[in-house]
């Protein structure tokens, strides 16, 4: 297992950036020898290989325990914090996360943190298992040049939520969000009211 961090440093040293390499990797050893990374570790050894495969797939999965959540949380908190300090002083990839408010035919609709909505293709969230309304979604874009870049998706988690339940009733989005589609059903005028009552026909 490694951070995305130590990922990065490995993609500063392929771009010669031989410093800024060295910077990120030191931060990465840093996060990859604490406990956190640790206790992660610990966790995913112990479970079954089905469990292990869908964590890293991007899904999490009902039966799996809930100090797995809590390690993944503590781990992203660190991730969090060290990415801001080496992005502030290296040219890292921008990072913007949020949740899927829409799907289209070609496209999901990305409501970021900040508010604002981004178009991803819908072959590149399908890829890492994130299409349905309410999925989390992150897009990492690095610039190549002034007219071209990077980019590509990463499942991502709500950390702050609780870890998902099963329930064979349960609705992917949340009811305080509504969907475009939501918005088209619920406008317009309501279909008149019609009461159906069995009728006996005698012979």
């Amino acid at each position: 297992m490694f951070s995305t961090l130590n990922l990065e440093a490995a993609r500063l040293a392929r771009l010669d950036e031989a410093r800024a390499a060295a910077r990120v990797a030191k931060a990465a050893g840093v996060l990859e020898s604490g406990s956190e990374f640790a206790d992660l570790q610990q966790l995913l050894s112990n479970l079954s290989g089905e469990i292990v495969g869908a964590v890293l797939e991007g899904v999490f999965p009902a039966d799996a325990p809930a100090a797995l959540w809590g390690a993944l949380r503590a781990l992203a908190v660190d991730t969090k914090r060290l990415w801001a300090v080496q992005a502030s002083r290296t040219s890292l990839p921008e990072v913007v996360a949020g949740r899927i408010s829409d799907v289209g035919p070609s496209s999901v609709t990305l409501k970021l943190q900040d508010g604002q909505y981004l178009a991803v293709p819908r072959w590149l969230a399908r890829a890492v298992h994130r299409e349905e309304v309410g999925d989390c979604l992150a897009v990492v874009t690095d610039r190549l040049e002034e007219c071209s870049a990077l980019a590509y998706a990463i499942a991502a988690f709500d950390l702050d939520a609780s870890p998902p339940k099963f329930s064979p009733f349960g609705r992917a989005a949340p009811v305080r969000d509504l969907t475009k589609a939501d918005e088209r059903l619920l406008s317009g005028r309501p279909a008149p009211l019609q009461v159906l009552v069995p009728v006996t026909i005698g012979t």
